[in-house]
């Protein structure tokens, strides 16, 4: 059984949301049991590693930190864009991370992406540089300090 549904949880949530998003009827309760047996098995070629958190406070802290700096950097965009958007230089900027996990990386590039004015540029896993583009460079070091001290830290806080 476990050959055929190795993410059991996965496969029934494909199959509830199927369900809910599709009404339930006997064709679409079939179709949806081998899309989300097909789902499950697929999700295991991705070959995910074993997630265990190591503080679930830390977990809480990183969203609402997530959510607040979303906030602000909404703001932030908008003073840019319409103050002067000709005064403002965006600019890459390069940040070495001590994160090596591709799930914590993975969620550190949500991060990066979903807030304004910021987007995941390119990370060299030799190195563990970072490469980030930003909407204003006057508050590069600022941005350092942010993603080393309020993600990084928490994320490696999470997931070690």
């Amino acid at each position: 059984m476990r050959a055929l549904f190795p993410h059991p949880v996965l496969s029934s949530s494909f199959w509830v949301m199927w369900l809910l998003l599709n009404g339930f009827t006997p064709g679409h309760a079939i179709l949806g049991f081998f899309v989300a047996a097909g789902a499950g098995l697929a999700f295991t070629s991705l070959a995910p590693e074993p997630v265990r958190i190591g503080s679930v406070r830390a977990v809480v802290e990183l969203f609402f930190r997530v959510v607040a700096d979303i906030f602000w950097s909404n703001i932030a965009v908008c003073k840019i864009i319409l103050a002067n958007p000709k005064e403002r230089q965006a600019g890459f900027v390069t940040i070495s991370l001590q994160l090596r996990g591709r799930l914590p990386l993975a969620i550190l590039a949500c991060i990066v992406t979903s807030t304004p004015g910021t987007a995941w540029v390119n990370f060299n896993p030799a190195t563990g540089v970072l490469l980030i583009h930003i909407l204003d460079k006057e508050g590069e070091e600022e941005f350092r300090t942010v993603i080393k001290q309020h993600y990084e830290r928490l994320l490696m806080e999470i997931f070690t």
